[in-house]
């Protein structure tokens, strides 16, 4: 009876959970939907404009402003919203789906240089900073396949995907997979081809899918030819590494993307010996993210901390200079970095108490285990229920809604 009652508990909790991020993080417009980093409590945000953009304000890297991450929590979120949709049948679900897979893709359209995907997008729905990333580009290619692979488009926008897919992948392949911006003087920001399984599974991710949806030969080359590459300074292949799996410290929210990466590359593999080491990349990272959530998820979250947030990043522009170079921007962003968590001490608070437990909770519900799912029951219901929603300032708890509706797929 008792879990049963929890199982309860945490369905209203993901429920006040969704109606939240609706209310005061997701940035709506007729046609799209973006997810912002974050806003104050009564709602208050405020987006770049045109100019900063041009810019670089507060940084080319648009790293703490609002508009900083969406395509990486568009491309995660999505999939929480497929699983929602598909539990409840609610039609008005099924068009937040449409409304945030419309965002992804006009985070791609906007771009000047074709392969390029925006961070996030100007007061005037156009303008954006000029650069991206592997963070954002992965789960970017991850939200709209699982998009394209749910039934939901009709034939003209699944053609309008593969296009995007297609633009972006050549351009990646190009640069030898690192990742385009959208300005001639920054060329690249990031890459997929570090020995790491990271890079790996999202290399790997790109090319697979890529060979399903197109009728270019090259892609199925590529996916092997990669896959068993040993890359400069590792002593695994590409494959290797997606059995090998994480198994460092690297932060769950920047790698989830990868395991959600890995988890599609097991549904799509048809080899028997790389299904089977994919399955165990799988389990080795949901086991040690069970552990993380056993040791640390509950431990001393207080939903009543008074620590300060500043909603008005603008402040940072006082440390702002021109940037040449992604060094240029790298380091005028980590210069604005110490000023904004000493202004706003609750960003380190939620991404530690919030933000790692819940991407931990996503990489076991991930792994298809329902062994591990079950083990993770009790306290993944927990960490669910234990946040008041409408008092954080960071949008990072859609994650909630990924691990709940994934996790009933898995018995949870």
């Amino acid at each position: 009876m008792a879990d049963t009652i929890r199982r309860d508990q945490a369905a209203e909790a993901v429920e006040r959970a969704h109606r939240e991020l609706w209310r005061r993080f997701v940035l709506e417009r007729d046609d799209y939907g973006i997810v912002l980093d974050y806003a104050g409590l009564d709602g208050f945000v405020t987006l770049p404009t045109p100019e900063e953009c041009a810019d670089g304000k507060p940084n080319a890297l648009a790293w703490w402003c609002p508009a900083e991450n969406g395509a990486f929590f568009n491309g995660l979120y999505i999939d929480g919203l497929l699983n929602r949709w598909r539990t409840t049948g609610d039609e008005r679900d099924r068009g937040e789906v449409e409304k945030i897979a419309l965002g992804l893709m006009r985070l791609a359209e906007i771009a000047d240089r074709p392969g390029f995907v925006a961070r996030g997008i100007a007061d005037d729905g156009k303008s954006h900073h000029a650069l991206g990333s592997d963070d954002q580009t992965a789960p970017w290619f991850y939200g709209l396949w699982k998009y394209w692979q749910s039934g939901l488009p009709g034939p003209d926008m699944r053609s309008r995907i593969v296009g995007l897919f297609a633009a972006a992948g050549d351009r990646i392949e190009t640069l030898g997979w690192r990742i385009p911006c959208d300005r001639e003087q920054y060329t690249f920001r990031g890459s997929w081809a570090e020995g790491h399984f990271i890079h790996a599974a999202r290399v790997l991710f790109m090319l697979k899918l890529m060979g399903v949806l197109t009728d270019d030969p090259k892609w199925d080359r590529l996916y092997r030819k990669v896959g068993e590459e040993i890359p400069e300074g590792s002593d695994k292949s590409r494959f290797q590494w997606c059995g090998f799996g994480i198994r460092d410290n690297s932060e769950y929210w920047t790698s989830a993307s990868s395991q959600a990466c890995l988890r599609e590359l097991y549904e799509l593999e048809d080899d028997p010996d790389l299904k089977r080491m994919y399955k165990e990349g799988l389990e080795t990272n949901a086991r040690r993210a069970l552990a993380y959530i056993r040791e640390e998820a509950n431990s001393a979250y207080d939903n009543d901390n008074a620590l300060g947030f500043e909603s008005d990043w603008r402040f940072l522009n006082e440390w702002w200079e021109p940037q040449a170079t992604v060094e240029d921007a790298l380091r005028v962003a980590g210069i604005q970095s110490r000023q904004w968590h000493g202004r706003s001490p609750r960003k380190a608070y939620e991404a530690k108490y919030v933000r790692e437990p819940l991407f931990a909770a996503w990489f076991v519900v991930l792994s298809g285990d329902g062994q591990l799912v079950l083990e993770a029951g009790e306290p993944i219901r927990r960490l669910l229920t234990q946040y008041e929603w409408e008092k954080l300032y960071y949008s990072l708890f859609f994650m909630a809604e990924c691990v709940y509706y994934e996790g009933v797929r898995c018995g949870l």
